[in-house]
């Protein structure tokens, strides 16, 4: 039920991007084309089941179901349509093509205890959705989860949310941009525990380019996050300041790229020694211009049920030698710092290919491709951090010795492969003669 009540908020709001809601007369296929759109995605199972068409206005209700679900639980969703080309409320007067408010209908569930939990919503009404679907078919949704103050008589915990918003506009080619946020979440047992986040927010804007490809940028903050045991302490044990996650990506530049990041600003707490974390990965430097172009083949994929077969063809080896072109790079940069020292560490690996004109051509062996690939790994850290970690145990391993610099204060590593001759600190490794027969295997079995 919990994963089913998390996708309503994309039901009934954004699912109405891309229809254009004149007249009544147009509405209802308007909805069973969105019907159909979300049965498409083999995640849902949805049906209309009621319809009840006015001149200025028309009512719908929509049964939601997970599929594949082992259990028969669904949700209904009822949405009143306002489709005059004025608006009828006089607050918002503007011309459009149809106002949609959606919510969900408590009263169709029979079980009595989750009737009760719905209760814990400010007004017993836990989402409402209002939608105003422009004439061009681009759609402006506000949606709010309401306040929720609930206990479990069981196990004593209580949850309480400040509610939530999200505001999210959707054109008619399928690109969506929004923010949202919400204020405060408490998790607490009794009068003694408490966990509680502070500031929660996101924006996200994606600008749709083909069938499953998006220039996209999302980012997720969350200002604070404080536990808290009276028992222990009447300070907090944990405090957590300015955590965050990003995601970049832009296909349609001269060098696309996918960047992602993760971190944390400041932490303070007695049992973790982190202080701060900073992690960021980059992909960059690959070619779409053939999934572009074969942008038909992703819309059979996403429907197909046979992918495991497909990604052994010579049109899947096609698609990505096309993509993964000379100098395609993966980059991972990661800086730690804790009550003990510092660590950072800079790693890049890349197709450097094997000279020919796509870098590919010519190779038959697991070996050939291994020779095409370069890389470099430049790692620092501070000795008394990593002996907090597994790794300080191995500081004295003999292996170690060699090809780690290890002084009374640091541990670093400066690497670099190269056509799979891996050099560490001037120490080289034929990793050709190490691997033996493995590289001598055909390409194909990494498919399988």
């Amino acid at each position: 039920m919990k994963n089913l009540l998390l996708a309503l908020p994309l039901i009934a709001g954004v699912s109405w991007a891309g229809t254009t809601l004149y007249s009544g007369a147009q509405t209802q296929p308007a909805y069973n084309r969105l019907l159909a759109q979300l049965n498409n995605s083999k995640i849902l199972a949805v049906k209309s089941v009621e319809y009840e068409a006015g001149f200025t206005s028309s009512t719908a209700i929509t049964e939601v179901r997970l599929n594949n679900s082992k259990t028969d639980e669904r949700v209904y969703l009822q949405h009143k349509i306002s489709h005059s080309p004025v608006s009828m409320v006089p607050e918002n007067a503007r011309f459009g093509a149809a106002k949609i408010v959606t919510t969900l209908m408590v009263d169709k569930f029979e079980d009595e205890d989750t009737k009760a939990f719905f209760k814990s919503f400010d007004t017993g009404e836990p989402l409402v959705v209002h939608t105003d679907v422009a004439i061009d078919g681009t759609t402006a949704s506000e949606i709010t989860i309401n306040a929720f103050d609930h206990s479990n008589d069981d196990n004593d915990i209580n949850v309480k949310t400040s509610g939530a918003t999200l505001n999210l506009l959707t054109t008619a080619t399928g690109s969506v941009s929004g923010d949202g946020s919400v204020r405060e979440t408490v998790f607490s047992d009794g009068a003694t525990k408490a966990f509680k986040m502070l500031g929660n927010q996101i924006k996200l804007d994606f600008e749709k380019i083909e069938e499953a490809f998006f220039n996209a940028k999302f980012d997720m903050t969350l200002d604070e996050v404080l536990v808290t045991d009276k028992s222990i302490s009447e300070q907090p044990i944990f405090q957590l300041k300015d955590a965050y996650f990003g995601m970049d990506q832009q296909l349609t530049n001269d060098k696309p790229y996918l960047k992602q990041s993760v971190g944390i600003k400041r932490l303070t707490s007695d049992f973790v020694p982190l202080k701060s974390v900073d992690l960021t990965t980059e992909l960059a430097d690959f070619s779409i211009d053939e999934a572009l172009a074969n942008a038909d083949l992703f819309r059979t994929l996403k429907t197909s049920e046979d992918f495991a077969t497909w990604v052994q063809t010579d049109e899947f080896v096609s698609l990505l030698r096309a993509t993964f072109i000379p100098d395609t790079s993966i980059s991972i940069n990661a800086n730690a710092k804790t009550t003990q020292g510092d660590a950072d560490a800079a790693i890049k690996l890349w197709f450097a290919g094997n000279g020919t004109a796509d870098g590919y051509t010519g190779m038959v062996t697991t070996g050939d491709l291994a020779k095409a690939i370069a890389g470099t790994a430049k790692i620092h850290a501070d000795k008394s951090a990593l002996m907090m970690t597994p790794l300080g145990g191995m500081l004295e391993d003999s292996i170690a010795q060699i090809y780690l610099k290890i002084t009374d204060d640091t541990v670093s590593l400066d690497a670099k492969l190269e056509e799979l001759i891996l050099t560490l600190n001037g120490q080289m490794l034929p990793l050709e003669f190490m691997a033996g027969d493995v590289l001598q295997m055909p390409l194909g079995v990494l498919l399988q």
